[in-house]
């Protein structure tokens, strides 16, 4: 759940605790961000 300022929670049970983030998971709930490519 996203009630902070520009930010975005992605998927079930996430939740974000500050301003400016994304959060794919919560508190004993992480999870992992996999197939990421590099900048160009």
């Amino acid at each position: 759940m996203a009630k902070n300022n520009n930010s975005v929670a992605l998927g079930a049970s996430s939740m974000v605790d500050r301003d400016n983030s994304v959060s794919v998971g919560s508190k004993d709930h992480e999870r992992q961000i996999n197939h990421v490519a590099a900048t160009t």
